[in-house]
């Protein structure tokens, strides 16, 4: 027996497992005054990721991993928890806007650059440009507007 098919049981579970945690969060989040933005998209990011998931099963369920791959995994992993951990009930799988609330500068986002440059300025303006057009609110509540 190969072991892909385990690798797989954890990236499924852990994907479920997400989504129960995802949908808690944006309960409370819309229940303490946020909104979402882009709605419309979720059912295509929703389509995206289960063709992934089930893709990663048809091509995958008889191979063996790879020990290179894997440590890559691992790595990436603790990257993927260490957000989920910063954002902590901001996390979520969808797009909530929280005017209320500062960006988030801990974990990750500390040393990301896009928080309080020029060019996140002009960013934030052509993101507005965007929203305009595309019949979304504002961006103030983003992170690279500050």
């Amino acid at each position: 027996m190969t072991n892909g098919p385990l690798l797989l049981m954890y990236v499924t579970l852990q994907r479920l497992v997400e989504l129960v945690i995802a949908q808690r969060n944006t309960r409370k989040l819309l229940a303490r005054g946020a909104y979402e933005a882009g709605a419309a998209h979720y059912p295509v990011m929703i389509a995206l990721h289960a063709s992934w998931l089930l893709s990663l099963w048809a091509l995958g369920w008889n191979r063996t991993l790879v020990p290179g791959f894997v440590a890559l995994f691992v790595i990436l992993q603790i990257g993927r928890f260490w957000v989920l951990r910063t954002l902590g009930e901001r996390w979520t799988t969808r797009i909530i806007m929280t005017p209320w609330a500062a960006p988030v500068t801990a974990g990750p986002s500390a040393s990301s650059a896009i928080r309080t440059t020029s060019s996140s300025r002009s960013n934030c303006r052509a993101f507005r440009s965007h929203s305009a057009w595309s019949g979304m609110r504002s961006c103030s509540a983003y992170s690279i507007c500050s």
